[in-house]
C-alpha cells in the first residue's frame, strides 16, 4: 500500500539480497558500552556484585545478562575463555573443565556459548585477510547452531559444548596451517 513503510531488521547483513539491501536505509546501532550496560542494569532490582556480573557475561547486551545470572556462570565462562585462549592447541584438561561447568546448568551453558561466540567475533572482526574472516564467521555461525540445536533437542549441554570446542580446534587448526 501507498505510505507503507516496512521494517527489516538484521544482524548481518550479508544474507539480505542485494536488490534489497540497496533499496534500503541504514541504521547500525552498536553495542552498549560497559557504562551503559551497568547503567540499564542498575535500574533492574539486582544488587551491586549482580550488575557487574551481568554485565562481564554479557558486554553490551544487558538484557543476555540478565538471564545468565547463575551460580555457575561465572566458572563456566572461564572455564571457557581458558580453552578458547589455548585454541588452536587442544589442552585436554581445560576442555574437560570447560565441558564440564559449562553442562551444570542451561545458564553455565549459555555463558560459556556467549564467550565462544564473543572470542569467534573479536577475531573475526581483527582478521586481516578476508578468507580468514570468512573462517571466523563460518565458525561463529556453526556455533549458534550448534547451539540452538542442543536447546531444541534437549541436548545433553557438555556433549554440546565438546562438540563446538572440537569443531573450533579443527577449523583454526586448517587456518593456522
Amino acid at each position: 500500500p501507498r505510505q507503507t513503510i516496512l521494517i527489516l531488521v538484521s544482524h548481518n547483513e550479508m544474507p539480505v539480497l542485494p536488490t534489497i539491501r540497496s533499496r534500503c536505509r541504514q541504521l547500525r546501532l552498536d553495542r552498549l558500552s560497559q557504562e551503559e550496560t551497568q547503567s540499564v542494569l542498575e535500574r533492574q532490582t539486582l544488587d551491586a556484585a549482580e550488575v557487574k556480573l551481568a554485565a562481564r557475561l554479557s558486554p553490551g547486551q544487558p538484557g543476555l545478562g540478565l538471564t545468565l545470572i547463575g551460580p555457575d556462570s561465572v566458572a563456566a565462562v572461564d572455564a571457557m575463555d581458558a580453552a578458547l585462549t589455548a585454541m588452536p592447541q587442544l589442552n585436554v584438561g581445560l576442555l574437560d573443565a570447560a565441558c564440564a561447568t559449562a553442562g551444570k546448568s542451561t545458564q553455565a551453558f549459555e555463558a560459556a556459548g556467549q564467550a565462544a561466540l564473543r572470542f569467534l567475533h573479536a577475531n573475526g572482526l581483527s582478521a586481516t585477510d578476508p578468507s580468514d574472516g570468512e573462517v571466523w564467521a563460518k565458525l561463529h555461525s556453526d556455533t549458534l547452531d550448534a547451539m540452538r540445536q542442543a536447546r531444541e533437542l534437549n541436548m545433553e549441554l557438555s556433549g554440546a559444548v565438546l562438540h563446538i570446542l572440537l569443531h573450533m580446534q579443527r577449523a583454526l587448526r586448517q587456518l593456522v596451517s
